[in-house]
C-alpha cells in the first residue's frame, strides 16, 4: 500500500477521550483542514515522531475538540488561508515530551474564540509567523486565551501591510517578542 501524502479536504472528528494522530510524513491538504472533536478531550495530534511539514492550502478550522502540536521533533505547519478557533475549541502545544520550537506560518488571519496557546511551558512551544502582502489580523470576541511564544510579522519588503490585533480575554507574548 502507498500512504497518502495529499488530501483535497481533511476533517478529523475524534470522539470524547479519543485521539486521531496525523501520519508520520509530510502532508499537503489542498482545501480546508477541519477539527470537529466531540469535546475538549477529543484530540487531533500533529505527529511528532519525526520532523515534518504540514501545509494547508486553504483554512485551518478548529470547530471543536483539541488540535495539538506534539513535542520531541520539530513540526512545521503552514496555513495559506486563515486559522479559526471557535468557541470551546482548543489549538495548543502538548505539555509533555522533549521541548522543541514548533512553527506555525499563517498567510491569512487568526480568529480565536476558544483557546490558542502556543507556549504551554518554556520549552514546549510553537513560534508563529504572519506572512503575505495583505493586511491581516488577530481577532476574537470570546476567546479565553491567546498566547504566543514568539510572534513575528514578515510582510515582505513593502511597509504598507499591517497585522492588526484586537482580541477579547488574555493576549500573552514573551516580553521581548
Amino acid at each position: 500500500s502507498v500512504p497518502l501524502a495529499n488530501y483535497y479536504k481533511l476533517v478529523l472528528s475524534p470522539t470524547t477521550g479519543r485521539t486521531i494522530t496525523l501520519p508520520n510524513r509530510d502532508l499537503t491538504i489542498y482545501n480546508n483542514l477541519e477539527i470537529k472533536g466531540a469535546s475538549a478531550t477529543a484530540r487531533a495530534l500533529i505527529n511528532g515522531a519525526a520532523t515534518q511539514n504540514l501545509t494547508v492550502n486553504a483554512n485551518l478550522i478548529v470547530t471543536s475538540g483539541n488540535l495539538q502540536f506534539q513535542n520531541v521533533n520539530l513540526q512545521n505547519l503552514t496555513i495559506v488561508g486563515d486559522v479559526n478557533v471557535l468557541a470551546g475549541a482548543i489549538f495548543d502545544v502538548a505539555n509533555a515530551g522533549a521541548g522543541v520550537n514548533n512553527s506555525l506560518t499563517i498567510n491569512g488571519n487568526l480568529s480565536n474564540n476558544g483557546i490558542f496557546d502556543m507556549r504551554t511551558s518554556a520549552t514546549r512551544l510553537c513560534n508563529v509567523v504572519f506572512t503575505g502582502s495583505a493586511n491581516t489580523s488577530i481577532t476574537g470576541t470570546t476567546g479565553t486565551l491567546t498566547e504566543f511564544n514568539l510572534l513575528s510579522v514578515n510582510k515582505g519588503t513593502n511597509q504598507t501591510p499591517v497585522l492588526n490585533v484586537d482580541v477579547a480575554g488574555t493576549l500573552t507574548t514573551l516580553s521581548d517578542s
